[in-house]
């Protein structure tokens, strides 16, 4: 049997970290890749009151995007690469830039797991009120409705 691609898209949570055990114990063969990637924003910007009163758009510059990645890619491996040795699993981390809202961290997932030929998407489930759910929007179903390849929400 050919080896499968398993995209498990994580924050630094104690959600993502079950997933990935989860996914490890219960999902991974031997052969098969494991990436594990976290969305982080392509840049952020802020209105700001201009010189005439007109708002403006401030962006991050690049030292604070690319400090972003770095706490992103030291955080995976701090927390994921434990794991990743003790199972003895194929694997990459991977930092992928995004607009950060729930629609299009959920479409740089999805994106990234058809670019892969990812065979499933693992994602966690986080536990958010109805109202949190509603103001910030939800990445899992974001990731559920645009995937093209199966998705395994691990709760």
């Amino acid at each position: 049997m050919p080896p499968r691609v398993l995209l498990l898209p994580v924050d630094d949570s104690d959600d993502s970290e079950r997933a990935v055990k989860f996914v490890l114990d219960n999902i991974y063969r031997s052969g098969d890749e494991v990436h594990l990637c976290v969305v982080v924003a392509g840049s952020h910007s802020i209105l700001a009151p201009g010189a005439d009163g007109v708002p403006i758009s401030v962006e991050d510059d690049e030292a604070t995007k690319e400090a972003a990645t770095r706490a992103a890619a030291d955080f995976m491996s701090r927390r994921f690469e434990p794991l990743m040795k003790a199972a003895q699993a194929r694997h990459a981390f991977e930092v992928v830039r995004f607009l950060a809202d729930a629609a299009s961290v959920g479409d740089a997932v999805s994106r990234r797991a058809a670019e892969l030929g990812a065979t499933l998407v693992a994602i966690a489930g986080h536990k958010k009120g109805k109202i949190a759910k509603w103001l910030l929007g939800s990445v899992t179903e974001e990731v559920v409705a645009r995937s093209s390849v199966p998705v395994l929400l691990v709760q």
